[in-house]
């Protein structure tokens, strides 16, 4: 290892973390747009660093298991079982629960909510992606050991991956169907794919999964006649964009509990908020379920304002005027004021909760109306080809 190796780790650190960082804000700050379109530049991004990510996740759990295999015995209890577990490569399981979640948040973040509900089976194909990759890889490194036993603990990682495959499509939500309703599900399926845009979609979508595992095995099986020096700044590249990945994951993972909260969080903020203002705070500003609300405290009264982030509708989908009228009624600025001679402060705390929870149901209950439009328009579409 020299220093033009750690350079170039540190410069690829530096370069994919401004650029992730970018990206992620730019997504997470882009009003809210109700339109079916598949961005095929998200989706790359989407699947490249969730495959790196989980990359990196494996490397540090074979560091782990490498350094467990040297405990031999251990009595029966909660550390052994832990020990045990972490031996036969039972920490795959928290590597996939984490790839998953973040893939999850992305396909939140970029609106491909809907893609995904059409075609449930994409996250499958991915996730069944990365175990056969990864097993692949397990199995050039071995066998470039020349390690023919395949009992040898080598090759349990790779008897591990086989069985994440597995579990992914065989688990306790599996349904078997019938032949005439698996007919009949085909046929729907083939009526999306005549749609040449639906098409389109779904092709960009499956071949951005296929772009980096194709890479990655090309790059294991030819590093063999690859200069050492040259391996060591490809690793210190990869550990750089692995890092610039991690760094986006904590943006937006963050951004998301600051302007977006789960309802508990909302609440338990709220209060802090409220207590605050009650202790000779004069202001205080925060978010509610994904609506930015301004807590003013007056000498007569207590005064709330909120708001959401601008919502844009597809052009070419007719929605109706009464849906319309009370989206432009919901981006309007709320405004409430709770006079301290009408309410006891317990009132004024109940009221503006009841009023934030009504506005934060209101906003959630008109997104998901208009993506079911937005739906409606796509099957109807689909119907008529």
């Amino acid at each position: 290892m020299d220093y033009i190796e750690v350079l170039v780790g540190v410069i690829s650190a530096l370069i994919s973390s401004i650029v992730l960082i970018w990206w992620g804000m730019r997504i997470c700050k882009k009003d809210i747009t109700i339109k079916h379109n598949v961005d095929p530049y998200s989706w790359f991004m989407i699947h490249t660093i969730v495959y790196f990510i989980t990359i990196t996740l494996m490397l540090i759990v074979d560091m782990i298991q490498a350094n467990s295999e040297v405990i031999k015995e251990m009595p029966v209890g909660i550390i052994g079982a832990m020990i045990l577990f972490v031996q036969k490569g039972g920490l795959i399981i928290l590597v996939m629960l984490v790839s998953s979640w973040i893939y999850n948040r992305y396909i939140k973040i970029n609106e491909f909510s809907y893609f995904i509900i059409r075609y449930p089976w994409i996250k499958k194909i991915f996730f069944s992606l990365i175990c056969i990759s990864l097993g692949g890889l397990y199995l050039i490194e071995i066998q470039k050991r020349n390690n023919c036993n395949i009992l040898s603990d080598d090759y349990s990682f790779i008897a591990v991956w086989i069985i994440s495959f597995i579990q992914i499509w065989i688990g306790f939500g599996m349904r078997f169907y019938e032949r005439g309703e698996f007919k009949m599900r085909f046929s729907e399926w083939k009526k999306r794919m005549k749609s040449i845009e639906e098409l389109k979609y779904f092709l960009i979508c499956i071949l951005s999964m296929f772009v980096i595992p194709i890479m990655t095995v090309v790059y294991y099986v030819v590093k063999g006649k690859i200069p050492e020096r040259a391996i060591n700044i490809i690793h210190f590249l990869f550990l750089g964009i692995s890092f610039g990945a991690i760094v986006l994951i904590l943006v937006i993972f963050f951004w998301n509990l600051r302007h977006n909260p789960n309802n508990c969080i909302s609440k338990r903020r709220l209060n802090n908020c409220l207590n605050n203002l009650f202790n000779n705070k004069k202001i205080q500003v925060d978010y509610y379920e994904g609506v930015k609300y301004c807590i003013v405290k007056k000498s007569s009264c207590i005064a709330l304002t909120a708001s959401i982030d601008n919502v844009i509708l597809d052009k070419d989908v007719q929605f109706d005027d009464e849906y319309r009228e009370r989206l432009e009624q919901l981006l309007d600025l709320f405004e409430g004021e709770y006079t301290f001679e009408k309410y006891t402060e317990e009132d004024i705390r109940k009221n503006i909760e009841m009023d934030l929870s009504k506005f934060a149901t209101d906003r959630k209950d008109i997104l998901k109306e208009g993506w079911s439009k937005v739906y409606e328009v796509c099957e109807q579409k689909e119907k008529e080809k």
